[in-house]
């Protein structure tokens, strides 16, 4: 059997789900949008390809014989598994930015953290300078009972290096199968050497609501920026009981960098808010296979407390349909920068090699009709996925009643007052990151005091603990001049002091006390967390 023949068995299943899911399996069975990427998913079973008359079109035959004479001639050996699976992601690019193939792993990860859970250690970790660093390990999960800390350093992954991989290269390494033991070999700045964990996998929770607290007296703030998955208004309620018990009668909702998640519990989260019989989204694709759908507020006892939301460039696709409901409604006032523009449905078809494919079906529309997708047209994938867009600086009246909106051409949705917050220089924030990481081990002369021994679950707020001094900033600049590379002037941390002093302190306390304690901090100087509060307090409380 030639290679074309053995390569048409992966690839003619999928080409003829393609031409004929929809014939197969026309209607809405169930609508998803995944926590990864922000993309709106309709759930559908697997589909049996109709017959082998695909593969008689001239195109197809070309292909099977361009796949011999890759085999037989190309100057390197193929492998053909990942060659097929960049070949069918770029002909669905050229569709859309959201149609895409997932293989098995994937695909399973992907299903995974819709259900609100993945398998995997149960820490956070980012990229700083090049390198890869625990951040964050929850209580009780595998990596807190190995024994892993905040800033230790990730070296190897099952004896292979990870020094050219980012955070999601790293993350697609750790997770796997439940109960399957992972290696991950670390370097602790206090010692610089390596140990290395066996830790068994386990299921872990993956949270929307990371969390929640009093930030002024009567006003709540929820940070919502873990996804919208199945567990999502659920935690939602929860955490605002808690506050209102606290005494909460204002709410401060944070959507920035919340990708998405299911659909439908963007409208259970909107349903919270929204009065019975007030629109949320509607739904529209081809005739054939979509007729207009309009989904509404089925909930008899809204909450009715003034709220404010927070978006940004990573506030995307089910955010974007909670935000935009809430917005055309009048129910809340928008605070922040523009959002990122995804307004397109997924159909998710379930391949029998526990691959899957997502193709775009339909799009969505906000209660006034805006269509919040921005435009694709002309664009790579890199662009469109990473690019700045040029977002306005205007704002508006504070005002809440509903406002006619004219779509943006740029897509997203639009902050009823943009505020920008302050720029992150990358360099900097990097710094600060590798200085706290070695006054915490306590490596920094005069400043041993700092040295964090064992981390606290202790979330109030230290009154005095790891101020900046003149010393500490002394040590900083000699810190950053040993560093060249990091290209780190005078003139830069001469402006930037104030930034500097809040990114060290900042860290010092997660590490400490935990991000959620961090948070808090970093919050009292936030922009457009101070301006959202601002408006608040000249709310009138609805009883």
């Amino acid at each position: 059997m030639k290679l074309a023949d053995q390569h048409w068995k992966v690839v003619q299943p999928l080409l003829t789900s393609l031409r004929g899911g929809f014939e197969a399996w026309g209607g809405l069975l169930l609508i998803l949008l995944a926590a990864v990427g922000g993309r709106i998913y309709q759930g559908a079973p697997v589909i049996d390809p109709p017959g082998n008359s695909i593969s008689e079109n001239p195109v197809v035959i070309s292909y099977a014989q361009v796949v011999d004479l890759i085999d037989e001639y190309h100057v390197k050996s193929i492998l053909w598994e990942d060659l097929t699976e960049k070949a069918i992601n770029r002909m669905l690019h050229t569709l859309d930015p959201h149609s895409g193939f997932y293989k098995r792993s994937d695909f399973t990860e992907m299903m995974n953290e819709q259900n609100s859970r993945y398998n995997g250690i149960g820490a956070g970790v980012v990229q700083r300078n090049g390198r890869l660093y625990i951040v964050e390990v929850i209580p009780g999960m595998p990596a807190d009972r190995a024994g892993m800390r905040y800033w230790d350093q990730i070296v190897r992954v099952n004896d292979g290096s990870v020094l050219t991989l980012n955070e999601t290269d790293l993350i697609t390494r750790v997770r796997g199968e439940r109960d399957e033991p992972v290696a991950i070999t670390i370097e602790r700045a206090a010692t610089t050497r390596q140990q290395t964990f066996r830790i068994e996998r386990n299921e872990v929770p993956y949270q929307s609501v990371r969390y929640s607290f009093l930030i002024r007296p009567g006003i709540g703030y929820i940070n919502l920026s873990g996804g919208f998955n199945q567990e999502t208004s659920n935690e939602l309620r929860r955490a605002i009981v808690a506050l209102q018990e606290q005494g909460m009668e204002r709410l401060l909702l944070d959507l920035r960098r919340n990708p998405g998640g299911l659909l439908m519990q963007a409208i259970q989260v909107s349903e919270i808010f929204l009065a019975p019989g007030k629109e949320i989204v509607s739904i529209r694709g081809r005739e054939e296979e979509f007729s207009r759908r309009s989904l509404v507020s089925e909930n008899q006892r809204p909450e009715r407390m003034p709220l404010a939301l927070l978006i940004d460039k990573g506030t995307a696709s089910a955010s974007e349909i909670f935000a935009g409901a809430l917005q055309d409604q009048g129910r809340a006032r928008i605070f922040g920068e523009q959002s990122f523009g995804k307004g397109l449905i997924q159909t998710v078809y379930r391949l029998r090699s526990g691959t899957g494919l997502v193709l775009t079906t339909a799009k969505y529309f906000t209660p006034q009709g805006r269509s919040i997708q921005r435009s694709y047209k002309d664009v790579s994938l890199y662009d469109y996925e990473l690019s700045s867009l040029e977002r306005s600086s205007t704002t508006r009246p504070l005002s809440t009643p509903p406002l006619r909106r004219e779509s943006v051409a740029t897509g997203g949705i639009s902050p009823d007052q943009v505020v920008r917050n302050e720029e992150v220089v990358i360099s900097l924030r990097d710094a600060c990151f590798q200085f706290a990481r070695q006054a915490g081990a306590g490596l920094i002369p005069d400043l041993v005091e700092w040295e964090i021994r064992k981390s606290s679950a202790d979330q109030r707020l230290p009154s005095q603990d790891y101020q900046v001094t003149g010393l500490v900033r002394r040590r900083f600049r000699e810190f950053v001049q040993k560093h060249p590379e990091w290209q780190i002037t005078s003139a830069l941390l001469e402006s930037r002091w104030e930034y500097v002093d809040r990114q060290i302190r900042a860290e010092m306390i997660s590490a400490a006390q935990g991000i959620a304690t961090a948070e808090q901090y970093l919050l009292k100087s936030d922009r457009q967390v101070l301006r959202a509060i601002d408006w608040l307090t000249r709310q009138r409380i609805v009883k």
